[in-house]
């Protein structure tokens, strides 16, 4: 409880005067209750709530006493403190509550443009009721690039709106250059089989959108913009990302070829200074050596010994593989031939591994991904 207390919103105060006591009782009258009262040399010591020494200072102004606070509690003091800073408070919100208000308005207009005046493209942007200082809720990022591309010579308007900055991109058409088909304006084709996954489109007109399955071959972002402007056309530009599907697989025989001993054996040694091995080279081409003996020379102020082997002689020949180290050859194989096939830019999102073993012992291993991969070529 006592801890409690020096919590909680209580002060300690020093009642001082002639009459202390007829203090006490206008308080007690009042409803204010003092708690641990207790006399010192020069009047009253006692404990009272924070909230209610404000209003009893009056009191004791009328019984001719004076009252000074001793202790205040934690909770007391940081009463004090808040009253103290409620202008910085009250400051800091006014504060907050402008610059949520500046951030729901465009205060800055960015035009990129090579020859098609600022005016001309602001006066269009103040049709559409966009000016600076207007609300970010009227900016209508279609209609905007439907009105702007009205310019002459625009072929294709980007609007983009970064907090409270509006940008305006135009893409403007070369003087006498015209189009009569597809395929003289360009455009980015599918390089592989794949459904859509991303696709920005920087310069042109896309044709193709997210979860879109192409074939390789197929149109995605096309410089032809004679639907929208008649007679012009841009340079295809973007971005396209897809899923493509691989499927590989590799077979691995039952039979492995493997080094195996001939038969044909021989007796070599090799000195060892230092702990160096110095062996001469053995008379076969492959060969393994098994330790026989080692013999130290005595007397030798350097430490000088002789190491004694058996050489054997190997040779490649097909032996039969174990059931589990045939399909681990056959599932590294499938693993190297997807290595192979996946470009360096893509990443997997899901692979599988079926594994089959067939009626003659060998297994062969299916390995189908899933990879997300930049996408598309220019023509």
């Amino acid at each position: 409880m006592k801890r409690w207390k020096s919590c909680s919103g209580y002060v300690n105060i020093d009642i001082v005067g002639k009459y202390p006591e007829k203090a006490v009782n206008r308080l007690t009258c009042e409803g204010m209750k003092l708690e641990n009262v207790t006399r010192t040399d020069n009047g009253l010591a006692a404990r009272m709530r924070a909230a209610e020494f404000i209003g009893a200072r009056r009191l004791f102004r009328g019984c001719g006493c004076r009252v000074r606070i001793i202790e205040k509690s934690l909770l007391a003091r940081m009463r004090s403190r808040l009253r103290a800073s409620r202008v910085f408070l009250v400051a800091l919100a006014v504060f907050a509550a402008v610059c949520a208000a500046l951030l729901t308005r465009v205060w800055f207009i960015e035009v990129n443009s090579v020859s098609i005046g600022e005016q001309s493209i602001m006066r269009v942007l103040r049709e559409q009721g966009v000016s600076r200082g207007c609300s970010v809720s009227t900016v209508d990022n279609i209609a905007l690039s439907r009105a702007l591309m009205r310019l002459p010579g625009a072929v294709n308007a980007k609007i983009t709106l970064r907090g409270v900055t509006l940008g305006v991109e135009i893409a403007e058409s070369v003087p006498g250059v015209g189009i009569s088909s597809r395929e003289s304006s360009g455009g980015i084709y599918a390089d592989r089989d794949c459904v859509i996954s991303f696709i920005s489109v920087t310069s042109g007109r896309a044709l193709v959108g997210k979860g879109s399955a192409v074939k390789k071959g197929d149109l995605l972002i096309s410089g032809d913009l004679s639907e929208l402007k008649e007679g012009f056309a841009v340079p295809a530009a973007g971005v396209i990302e897809g899923e493509v599907l691989h499927a590989v697989s590799a077979n691995a025989p039952r039979m492995r070829t493997s080094l195996v001993r001939t038969g044909r054996m021989c007796a070599c040694s090799a000195a060892k200074v230092l702990g160096s091995e110095l062996k001469l080279p053995p008379p076969y081409e492959r060969f393994e050596l098994e330790m026989t003996g080692e013999k130290r020379l005595s007397g030798c102020p350097i430490p000088v010994g002789v190491i004694f082997y058996d050489c054997f002689e190997l040779k490649e020949r097909s032996v039969p593989d174990t059931a589990e180290g045939t399909e681990l050859r056959a599932r590294l194989a499938a693993q190297d031939k997807l290595k192979n096939e996946l470009p360096c830019d893509a990443s997997i999102k899901t692979i599988e591994t079926d594994i089959i073993i067939n009626a003659d012992g060998s297994v062969t291993a299916r390995i189908t991904a899933i990879t997300k991969e930049r996408i598309g070529i220019n023509r």
